[in-house]
């Protein structure tokens, strides 16, 4: 009996044992997972905010060039310094990136820094924290920018200022009438020399609107003096290159007489007396000569035409037919006699460009129709010459005197002291290097017709100095393309 009572406390207190060692045991398998879960949480949560910085650098990345790519199309910004500046003021402040699920109600979100080396303007980091539950880790990025350039021809064209008379130099009128404004940028002024016979029926133009500027008696009353310098002045547009290539017409004849002979074009017969020549190519011409009471009529079609001719004599009248442009080089000289080139309907479709040395005269009631350009010769227009067109020369005098008459968009003579005396009369525009006027002459700001092409004011340029370019261009760069070359995202404390 007693021996029972001993082996059954000896399983008593086995059982104690056991339940007290799987209690032991079951206790640290509970903690061991806990702390197992715990760990995993953790490493989740550190995972995910790695994730969540790693999308705002993606995002911050997307929006960098979309930014870049809509500033290359929208061809605003024509210089690297320009463009990266632009970039890097649009993203001073950063970005914010949120479109995460809430974990737990707690909204995950990524801030986004894009940062412009000091050294290299062309190279970025962009920098992204991510955060969630107290968590925080950050990635970066390098950026390089690749920008594609090309030179391009940028129009620049010339608006003609609202001057009757504008200069670099001096103005003097002792005699006569401005109808319009004057302009000039010389330190001397404006002088009105004679005795109250000059009206200005405008405002005067002068450097800082200095009214001391305003010399002499001559004036009859006292316009605005007013500041000059906001304009500025022009340049001619390059004298073109002559064609040296054109066909020379074989001889022929017309009822016996021989018009084209060895090169030259003789309309100074009677049986050509009322001529017309097809011109179904460009030409040249040795000389063409038309003889008073005769006229030649050039039959170009709608198609656009050249001539390049030595010398011209001209007693008739030369006159267009058809919808197409002329354009005549004259290598050397004209003979002026009374005749007429052009008719008063065809002044834009007719263009004179001069090469010759000599003066080039418009005088004893000879009328041009179309408009001139002298490379360097000097012009006179006297003795009822008239001209009805534009005229551009690069001598260093016009003459206008005796009656002589000009309707015109513009007289562009930059490098010319220009004068005109005897009741010689101007309706249009005169820009040139320095103005005298005496005799009665007049000048009237007036636009008789709008021309375009190569003598015109849409031929003209200006650069942002103020000076005209020689070919009415600037020459300027758009941005074409841009690439980005990307570093490997890196992990940064």
């Amino acid at each position: 009996m007693k021996t029972n009572q001993r082996e059954a406390g000896y399983i008593l207190v086995g059982v104690l044992l056991a339940i007290v060692l799987l209690s032991v045991v079951g206790t640290s398998l509970v903690l061991s997972s806990v702390n197992s879960i715990n760990t995993s949480n953790k490493e989740h949560t550190n995972q995910s905010v790695y994730y969540i910085a790693e999308a705002g650098l993606q995002y911050g990345v997307h929006h960098f060039e979309e930014k870049l790519k809509g500033l290359v199309e929208s061809n605003e910004l024509t210089n690297e310094e320009e463009f990266f500046q632009t970039v890097a003021i649009y993203f001073q402040d950063g970005l914010l990136y949120k479109e995460f699920e809430k974990v737990e109600e707690e909204q995950p979100f990524a801030k986004v820094s894009i940062i412009q080396e000091e050294s290299d303007p062309s190279l970025f980091t962009i920098v992204s924290q991510g955060f969630l539950q107290g968590n925080r880790r950050t990635v970066k990025q390098n950026l390089q920018v690749l920008l594609e350039k090309e030179e391009v021809l940028k129009e620049n064209k010339y608006t003609l200022p609202p001057f009757a008379v504008y200069t670099l130099g001096d103005i003097v009128i002792k005699n006569g009438r401005v109808i319009g404004d004057i302009g000039t940028h010389s330190k001397n002024g404006i002088q009105f020399p004679g005795t109250t016979n000059v009206t200005i029926d405008g405002d005067i133009y002068v450097h800082e609107g200095n009214r001391d500027l305003i010399k002499g008696m001559g004036l009859i009353e006292g316009p605005k003096v007013l500041d000059v310098e906001e304009y500025s002045f022009p340049s001619l547009p390059p004298f073109p290159e002559i064609p040296s290539d054109l066909k020379k017409l074989p001889n022929q004849s017309y009822q016996g007489h021989t018009y084209l002979s060895n090169g030259s074009l003789l309309i100074n017969d009677w049986r050509v007396e009322k001529f017309t020549l097809p011109l179904k190519e460009d030409v040249y011409f040795k000389e063409i000569r038309v003889s008073s009471n005769n006229s030649l009529t050039l039959d170009i079609g709608n198609a656009d035409r050249t001539i390049v001719v030595d010398r011209l004599e001209l007693n008739g009248s030369i006159q267009l037919k058809g919808s197409g442009n002329l354009t005549v080089y004259i290598t050397n000289d004209i003979v002026p006699a009374q005749g007429s080139l052009g008719q008063e309907d065809q002044i834009n479709q007719i263009n004179f460009f001069y090469a010759g040395n000599k003066p080039l005269k418009i005088i004893n009631n000879l009328n041009i129709f179309g408009s001139i350009y002298a490379q360097s010769a000097d012009l006179y227009i006297d003795n009822g010459g008239k001209v009805h067109g534009n005229i551009f020369t690069n001598g260093k005098k016009v003459y206008m005197s005796g009656g002589s008459d000009v309707k015109t968009q513009l007289i562009l003579a930059p490098s010319a002291h220009f004068e005109i005396i005897a009741g010689g009369r101007i309706q249009g525009r005169v820009i040139s290097q320095s103005f005298i006027s005496d005799g009665g002459a007049t000048v009237i700001l007036k636009e008789p017709f709008v021309l375009d092409g190569p003598i015109s004011p849409q031929s003209i340029g200006q650069n942002e100095q103020g000076i005209g370019l020689p070919n009415g261009v600037d020459s300027n760069y758009i941005l074409k393309d841009v690439q980005i070359e990307k570093t490997p995202i890196k992990e940064i404390d």
